[in-house]
């Protein structure tokens, strides 16, 4: 399902920051090539804690996450462990 978005604002800095700061979190998970049930609830927890809780913020981590996990797994470029386990 493709989503996109309904307004064209831009992230305040500190939005910025958190989308940063997530990517880095990504960036450590998936750096091995596989996504640990303890590394999907980091990111998890990041993205659900966020401290700008606006639509267009969650949306933005919710494609950042799509882009950088998602796209990977369903191409065959990442795995991840089993997370029902």
């Amino acid at each position: 399902m493709k989503m996109e978005r309904t307004r064209g604002q831009q992230p305040t800095p500190q939005e910025q920051q958190e989308l940063e700061q997530l990517k880095t979190i990504i960036d450590r998970a998936t750096a091995d090539g596989i996504v640990t049930r303890d590394e999907f609830e980091r990111i998890q927890r990041a993205i659900a804690t966020t401290k700008s809780p606006t639509a267009e913020h969650l949306f933005r981590a919710i494609e950042l996450y799509r882009e950088l996990v998602t796209e990977k797994v369903n191409a065959g470029e990442l795995d991840t462990e089993t997370l029902g386990q």
